[in-house]
């Protein structure tokens, strides 16, 4: 079993209230007997399929349809502005959220004009969203079959009557001489030229729509149906970012293309206004608006919020691993010099433990003693103290050498790089002192040996 939803015209009901005459009812039966017929003619999923047309045993037509739960988006419109805890801007946020809905209207509009329906009362009060986030252009009461029998449509123009919603004078819907919602009205609709009516005025409603999504006001809101008329038919609708300053200004560019008082200067189906209003959606360009290099820039940065996101994220992790590997390089660098000064101190302590300097010394007067002795030296000298003193001037002058290969070692040690950097470790004056101290304390080995 399914739940359907009941619809039936009530003729003799109707013709009594309103007290209609016989042509008047004959054309509110074939207009009723239309819309279930049209609409059982659109499979598509944002279209409500009828399953059965029929009339009962006394006289009054009936047609069976799926049943829906859910509120249209005039109510959804109407709720959002009604809400006293969001700020113009939270409820701006809040109706565009209903974008994606009227993206799906436009796509089964496009499909309706796609087998030559128009619908020619779209309004946001015939936009039905589901309770499941379904989308559903409803009511069709109003619709023309491109090509269809004149004679009907003549009838349907003729029959003089005006149904009143409760919804204001802005949102009548209009039989006879004008067809449509006065609010969303395209100029030519509002102006009774029944020939220029195209699916471009469906266009144009859609855009009223648009507008009122957007601003959460309807686009002429007229005082009295007159005036309203009046409006729609010179094209004199609202300003929208004058309704709302804070509407995005590829949005409000949209709704007056869409709006254009003439039909070709507006898009050229649903399709393409959709192709809009999706594009914006999804953070892209839209291509009737001319962009700022700074607005590009954002656009991109929001639409690429993920990706860049995430190189963002590798950017940092390879700034932070190159980062940490500098700073160890660094700490091991300085740990390398830490380790090269404590060396170098170590041979100095060293040098110094050999008692370089008085070595030096001791080494200078021996050499003064060994020139005076060889001087004064004669024959008679006994052999065994030459001996001695050669003995001893040989060790004298490898302790020399051995000071001075430290000292050596030391001055090589401080100018060998460190990881493959040059430090200087000790100061010019420094090493200057001990290459002429190793200098000093070879030539006395020399002149010891």
């Amino acid at each position: 079993d399914r739940e359907v939803a009941f619809k039936q015209l009530l003729l003799n009901q109707r013709a009594a209230n309103l007290e209609l005459t016989r042509a008047a009812t004959i054309t509110l039966g074939e207009r009723f007997l239309r819309e279930a017929r049209i609409t059982a003619q659109l499979d598509h999923p944002s279209i409500i399929p009828v399953y059965e047309i029929a009339e009962r045993d006394d006289g009054n037509i009936f047609y069976t349809m799926k049943f829906v739960r859910g509120l249209n988006i005039g109510k959804h419109i109407k709720a959002i502005n009604n809400d006293k805890s969001l700020n113009d801007d939270q409820r701006l946020a809040k109706r565009l959220g209903l974008l994606g809905h009227f993206v799906d209207a436009c796509n089964a509009l496009a499909y309706a004009h796609s087998k030559d329906v128009l619908h020619r009362d779209i309004k946001p009060e015939n936009i039905m969203l589901g309770k499941y986030g379904e989308t559903f252009l409803v009511d069709w009461g109003l619709a023309k079959v491109l090509g269809e029998d004149e004679a009907i449509e003549q009838r349907v123009r003729e029959s003089g009557t005006v149904f009143v919603e409760d919804l204001g004078p802005a949102h009548l819907t209009q039989d006879g001489a004008i067809f449509g919602t006065p609010a969303y009205l395209s100029p030519e609709q509002a102006r009774g030229r029944h020939d220029e009516i195209s699916n471009l005025s469906d266009v144009y409603s859609m855009g009223a729509v648009l507008f009122e999504i957007v601003s959460g006001a309807c686009p002429i809101p007229g005082q009295n149906l007159r005036e309203t008329i009046f409006r729609a038919a010179s094209g004199d609708h609202d300003n929208l970012a004058e309704v709302c300053p804070n509407a995005p200004d590829e949005l409000v560019v949209i709704v007056e293309r869409a709006m254009q008082n003439e039909a070709a200067d507006r898009f050229q189906s649903p399709t393409e206004l959709a192709a809009e209003v999706e594009a914006w959606r999804e953070g892209a360009q839209v291509s009737i608006y001319q962009y700022s290099s700074l607005q590009l820039l954002r656009r991109f940065l929001s639409r690429h919020k993920g990706p860049l996101f995430a190189a963002g994220l590798m950017v940092l992790l390879t700034l932070g691993f190159f980062a940490f590997s500098a700073w160890q390089d660094a700490a091991e660098f300085e740990e390398a010099v830490d380790e090269r000064r404590q060396a170098l101190t170590q041979a100095k302590g060293v040098i110094e433990g050999k008692g370089t300097a008085t070595l030096l010394e001791s080494a200078k007067a021996e050499i003064a003693r060994i020139k005076s002795q060889r001087d004064a030296h004669t024959s008679n000298q006994p052999v065994p103290l030459l001996e001695a003193n050669e003995n001893a001037q040989a060790m004298r002058s490898a302790d020399l050498l051995d000071a001075a290969q430290a000292i050596s070692d030391r001055l090589v040690l401080a100018e060998r790089p460190i990881r493959n950097q040059h430090v200087e470790l000790l100061d010019e004056e420094e090493v200057k002192a001990e290459s002429a101290l190793a200098q000093d304390l070879r030539f006395a080995a020399a002149r010891l040996e």
